[in-house]
């Protein structure tokens, strides 16, 4: 039996018929049908009402955003989530990113499967996430419109190595162009919120946000010394702890909240006081601001003041 086979069984018995790749309140007809198990929409684009697509009948441009009231604000950006998320409860953290963002959102789902599948997700070529990374990052450059991604936790992974899939489809297609490979790559904007993700290919525009108090990125993130986080990278810090925050919550009506730790003599820890999307509501930094501070080469560390509104 193969993995994704496999994969498949575990999360129909794990799910059963509660777990929909299309929530409770999709009506549009070119979604996923309900009861879909959510194992088999990896790598799918999610819209509003929890509608789940097929990337490969549905363009993201036909997606219903989340967030349309920030419909203002330019191109959507793509969420990828990270583990442990099923398309229902994904639902808060894109409607989170889309508020701090004050952004369109659509997310690419990275789905949960069984110990061995997340496992493999890691060392995994043809992850299919990674895979509609890269085919939309593509297909958006190539019109030369920008490519906006944010990855997760997990996802981090997924979102490295589909823009490392994206720059050899690059050369692939334009081997003699250096210069115009680099133009289209300079259209990737990429962030990454406390992602367990060590390898970032050069090229696109990033901006890592690193809690000093999360043990995750500190150790196979784009805070650990070991890591390559992209030329030019801006990797933009803060020390946050806060037992208010919880796994699947949306963040605190006021940041950094009333029950915030900004102690930076505390040692780093797991748990979703520091790892959740609450925690994380920093990353509604602007883009374009943090990234004045990029240098031409290597990258620079960026230290956030969250005692300042």
């Amino acid at each position: 039996m193969n993995l994704k086979l496999s994969g498949f069984l575990v999360a129909v018995l794990l799910y059963g018929a509660t777990c929909y790749a299309s929530g409770e309140d999709c009506d549009d007809p070119k979604a996923v049908p309900k009861g879909t198990p959510d194992v088999v929409m990896d790598g799918f684009f999610i819209g509003a009402n929890t509608c789940a697509y097929d990337p490969d009948l549905v363009s993201s441009d036909d997606v219903p955003v989340i967030g349309g009231e920030y419909q203002d604000g330019g191109e959507p950006i793509f969420m990828v989530n990270g583990a442990n998320t099923s398309v229902s409860n994904n639902d808060i953290r894109l409607k989170s990113i889309a508020t701090v963002k004050h952004r369109p959102v659509i997310g690419i789902y990275n789905a949960t499967t069984d110990a061995v599948g997340e496992l493999t997700k890691f060392v995994d070529i043809g992850n299919l996430a990674a895979n509609t990374i890269r085919r939309e990052a593509f297909s958006r450059v190539m019109e030369g419109r920008e490519f906006s991604v944010i990855a997760l936790s997990q996802s981090g992974f997924m979102v490295g190595r589909g823009l490392t899939l994206l720059k050899t489809d690059l050369y692939e297609s334009f081997p003699f162009r250096y210069l115009y490979r680099q133009h289209l790559l300079n259209l990737v904007n990429v962030e990454t919120v406390g992602t367990l993700g060590m390898y970032y290919p050069d090229g696109p525009n990033y901006v890592h946000y690193v809690n000093k108090r999360d043990l995750f990125p500190l150790i196979v993130g784009a805070g650990s010394e070991a890591s390559k986080p992209g030329r030019g990278a801006v990797i933009a810090t803060f020390y946050y702890y806060n037992e208010d925050c919880q796994f699947g919550m949306a963040p605190l009506e006021e940041y950094p909240g009333e029950n915030a730790d900004l102690s930076k003599d505390k040692p780093p820890v797991v748990g979703e006081e520091v790892h959740s999307v609450c925690s994380y509501a920093a990353s509604g930094m602007d883009f374009d601001s943090l990234r004045t501070h990029a240098p031409q080469f290597g990258t620079v560390e960026v230290e956030l003041d969250l005692s300042t509104p």
